[in-house]
C-alpha cells in the first residue's frame, strides 16, 4: 500500500512535466524501489534484533558446554530458552543439526539466511575447534568477548553519527513548516503553486529533488555507519 501511495504522488508530480506514459513508468519504478525499500528495511531490524541477541545467545551456549553438553544440545537449549528471532533461528539448526549437517555447518546457512556476519564467526569458531580440539568452552568465550567489542564500536559509530541524523531530520521537515506558515499568513501566494501551472511544474521539480536529497543523505549516513 505504501509503494502503492508512492508510486501515485511519483506519477501525479512526473505528470506536470512528463508525457503520460513516462509519467506511468516512472510511478510503478517508484513503487518498486518503495517496496524493496521497505522489505530492506524490514530485513535491517530483523538482523539487528539477531545482533543484539547474540551476546547472551553465546553466554548460554558457554554456559552449557561448561556444564559437560555437546554443542548441539547447546543450541537445543538456545532453541528453548532465547525469544524471537534467535528462537527461530535456532530451532532450524537444531532441526538441520537432527538430519546429519554438522553444527558449524548448520551456523554457516543461519548466516547465509540471515546475513549477520557474527553468525559466520561463529560457524568458523566451532568448525575449527571441532577439527583441531581444545577446550571449546574457552573458544566461545573468547567469540562473546569479540562480538560485545563488535556491538560496542556499532553503537559508538551510531552515536558519532547522530548528530548528521538530526540535522538531516531539521533538514527534511524544515520546508514542510516554512510552508505551514507561509499558508497561514499569506494563503493566497501558497495557492499559486496549486493553481498556477508554472507553479505547479515547480512544485514537482522541487519534491522530486527533496526527495532525492533525503534519500541520498540517508544513503551516506548509513553507509559510513555500516563502515
Amino acid at each position: 500500500m505504501v509503494g502503492l501511495a508512492g508510486g501515485f504522488l511519483f506519477y501525479l508530480l512526473a505528470g506536470q512535466l512528463l508525457s503520460r506514459p513516462l509519467s506511468v513508468v516512472i510511478g510503478l519504478v517508484t513503487a518498486v524501489l518503495m517496496v524493496r525499500g521497505i522489505f530492506a528495511w524490514e530485513i535491517t531490524r530483523y538482523q539487528n534484533k539477531l545482533v543484539n541477541q547474540l551476546p547472551d545467545t553465546v553466554q548460554l551456549v558457554v554456559s552449557a558446554t561448561r556444564a559437560g553438553l555437546p554443542v548441539s544440545e547447546a543450541f537445543r537449549a538456545v532453541a528453548d530458552e532465547m525469544s524471537s528471532p534467535t528462537h527461530e533461528e535456532f530451532i532450524r539448526v537444531v532441526n538441520e543439526i537432527a538430519l546429519g549437517t554438522t553444527p558449524d555447518a548448520a551456523l554457516l546457512a543461519m548466516h547465509h539466511r540471515t546475513g549477520v556476519t557474527e553468525y559466520a564467526i561463529f560457524a568458523v569458531t566451532i568448525g575449527v575447534q571441532s577439527r583441531s580440539g581444545g577446550r571449546l568452552a574457552e573458544t566461545i568465550q573468547n567469540l562473546a568477548e569479540i562480538v560485545r567489542e563488535r556491538l560496542v564500536i556499532t553503537a559508538r559509530a551510531k552515536a558519532l553519527s547522530g548528530e548528521a541524523k538530526a540535522s538531516g531530520i531539521i533538514m527534511a521537515i524544515l520546508p514542510f513548516v516554512a510552508g505551514g506558515i507561509q499558508y497561514v499568513t499569506n494563503p493566497d501566494q501558497m495557492s499559486l503553486l496549486f493553481n498556477d501551472p508554472r507553479c505547479t511544474r515547480l512544485l514537482a521539480i522541487g519534491s522530486v529533488t527533496f526527495i532525492l536529497g533525503v534519500l541520498t543523505m540517508n544513503h551516506l549516513i548509513s553507509g559510513a555507519t555500516k563502515d
